[in-house]
């Protein structure tokens, strides 16, 4: 985690310029011949994409990188409806299907990038639990999940306490965020009791503890899948993804917790 936090200095210090919110600007002055290339990135990347696109640009410092960051239905929705998008990357290979099977992404530019797991996270001063079935054992006023109705963390987590008999007990305690950092976010303000998460959310939280894991069994396989979507007339579009596998930008997201697939699939 250090390592990583010294990529974020340094992201900082080259890019001063950066804009971080749901649209981030690439840091760097415009260059002469200067591209804009328009990303859309699930929500839980928006700690980790920001050093990546910086070290991307150390290499093409021509390139103006605009990122949007929200539930990965959400984005979808919005190519669905003639977005202007060059690159989605989703936390959800369902999402990615999606468009695929609308042939709004172009044939052979996807690649599986990172996968992730989910965990249940309280404020730092709650005990850990022995295992996460102890949920249904424990008090709980309320349970943050992203919304499990359409964003992929929710639906993960909803599928991952049905596995364990849990949902029923639980469902009426639960509140459904925006996304997933609006989840966790509930739970660092104290506004929830706990909070089912990413464990790349987790690990950058403020106050807030892993109060315990999810067996892989019980949970789905959480991959993030990137793509080149198929109205995208940037010329740096295929460039960028080939820097996201690369072996650079795979040392940055593994720093952050992701782990690191980056095997092409499909488009």
């Amino acid at each position: 985690m250090s390592s990583f936090l010294s990529k974020i200095n340094m992201c900082k210090s080259r890019a001063a310029g950066l804009l971080l919110g749901s649209a981030l600007l690439g840091g760097c002055a415009q260059q002469p011949g200067a591209s804009t290339l328009t990303v859309y990135a699930a929500a839980s990347l928006s700690n980790v994409l920001p050093v990546i696109i910086a070290e991307f640009r150390t290499e093409w410092p021509q390139v103006e990188i605009k990122v949007s960051y929200a539930a990965s239905s959400i984005l979808a929705k919005q190519i669905e409806r003639g977005a202007t998008a060059d690159i989605y990357i989703s936390a959800s290979s369902d999402w990615m299907d999606q468009l695929s099977e609308q042939k709004l992404i172009k044939a052979g530019s996807r690649n599986e990038l990172l996968q992730n797991e989910l965990v249940l996270v309280t404020s730092a001063g709650t005990p850990a639990l022995e295992t996460a079935s102890d949920l249904a054992n424990v008090p709980i006023r309320i349970l943050a999940l992203a919304d499990w109705r359409h964003v992929p963390a929710g639906i993960y987590a909803k599928q991952t306490l049905e596995k364990m008999g849990l949902w029923a007990a639980l469902a009426p305690k639960c509140i459904a965020a925006l996304d997933v950092r609006a989840a966790l976010a509930y739970v660092e303000r104290g506004e929830a009791d706990y909070g089912i998460v990413y464990r790349t959310d987790a690990a950058i939280a403020n106050g807030v503890r892993i109060a315990a894991s999810f067996p892989g069994d019980m949970q789905p396989r959480i991959v993030y899948p990137v793509a080149q979507v198929i109205s995208s007339g940037s010329p740096y579009a295929a460039q960028f993804i080939r820097f996201l596998i690369s072996e650079a930008a795979s040392g940055i997201f593994a720093g952050s917790g992701f782990q690191v697939l980056a095997k092409r699939s499909p488009g």
